[in-house]
């Protein structure tokens, strides 16, 4: 019965048996996470015809319109994630010499914001906006070796190559990429001029078509709005069938952790146990509810991301759900704490 809200973690729910006539309990478990820090690199090799700019501009409207679903979902600027992206620009012509590559933008925060998705957009469409026409001689693909070759990678951060061309690559290769297959945490677009501007078809690249099909890329005209293979946070609408009559917050965190007050949480006075067997042997923190203007705020999305405040509240009502789910604000629900969820309903 109950809903779940699910951010970019684990989460599972608990829906307690109740005789007729009484209250139904929903229980759930939520892990707020961000999504996997992420090295965002556009390698350019557009030739001297990006003449009307058509491709720079796909990428950089595909960039923004990411940073901005990184501080919204669905028009709830709340439900916004830690982010931790760098942007690298790279002329084809110039990956085979460079070493290393340094990040021309980042954008590092515990809860994005739109003013930071809106800089660093900006800065990309900037360093996007610099790039040369030069042709790179040894083609996309092999520029895209070098080009990885030239960022130091690290295994806890994924990597996204956005590959813009106005050309086929006749090198390249038609077996698996080990840059894209044999690590899991790699992903490409290939974005290339649309031949036709009333249907949109791209241009026709049989080599790279051929590479990209291999290695599971998708190849996107330009004409048409560029999808980047981006991690998201994995979000669920958070609402219940039924009103909420009472609520209990709690931050379930490993053996020995303090129940800190400046994260809103404290010592319960009786010990409940917890009923996921998953979460079992964890110690329970109760999360304050909000008061006053805090919870004002907190109730109808307006709190800052900078706020003091840290604890719970029920928020308003939106257009698409009447009984929403408990949000949890500030420093009440770091990365490595399950939030427990535990509600009455009509």
């Amino acid at each position: 019965m109950g809903a779940m809200l699910v951010v970019a973690g684990c989460s599972s729910s608990v829906e307690e048996t109740t005789p007729p006539g009484r209250v139904l309990q929903d229980v759930s478990y939520v892990h707020y996470g961000g999504v996997a820090p992420l090295d965002l690199v556009v390698l350019l090799d557009t030739r001297g015809r990006d003449v009307d700019g058509a491709l720079r501009s796909s990428i950089v409207a595909a960039v923004r319109a990411y940073a901005r679903d990184r501080t919204t979902y669905g028009g709830i600027p709340w439900l916004a994630s830690p982010v931790d992206i760098r942007f690298f620009a790279i002329d084809a012509a110039n990956a085979r010499t460079l070493r290393p590559a340094a990040p021309i933008a980042e954008w590092r925060e515990e809860d994005a914001t739109s003013a930071a998705a809106e800089a660093f957009a900006t800065q990309v469409e900037e360093a996007i906006a610099r790039a040369s026409d030069v042709a790179g001689s040894a083609g996309v693909v092999a520029a895209l070796h070098d080009a990885s070759g030239a960022i130091m990678h690290r295994d806890d951060r994924e990597r996204v190559f956005v590959i813009a061309t106005t050309a086929d690559d006749p090198g390249a290769p038609d077996g698996f990429d080990p840059i894209l297959r044999a690590n899991g945490s790699a992903s490409a677009v290939v974005v290339v001029p649309g031949r036709d501007s009333a249907t949109c078809d791209s241009i026709a690249t049989p080599r790279l078509a051929a590479w990209a099909s291999k290695n599971l890329v998708e190849i996107s005209p330009a004409c048409r709005a560029v999808l980047l293979p981006l991690p998201s946070s994995e979000i669920m609408l958070p609402c219940y069938v039924r009103r909420p009559i009472r609520c209990r917050v709690r931050a379930l965190v490993p053996v020995g952790t303090p129940c800190e007050q400046t994260r809103g949480w404290r010592t319960p006075q009786r010990s409940t146990p917890v009923l996921d067997p998953d979460y079992a042997g964890l110690t329970a923190c109760e999360v304050a509810r909000l008061e006053g203007q805090a919870a004002a705020a907190c109730s109808n999305g307006t709190m800052q991301s900078n706020s003091s405040e840290s604890g719970w509240c029920m928020p308003n009502a939106i257009k698409w759900c009447s009984n929403m789910v408990p949000r949890v604000v500030g420093r009440a629900a770091p990365p490595w704490a399950t939030i427990e969820t535990a509600c009455e309903l009509e």
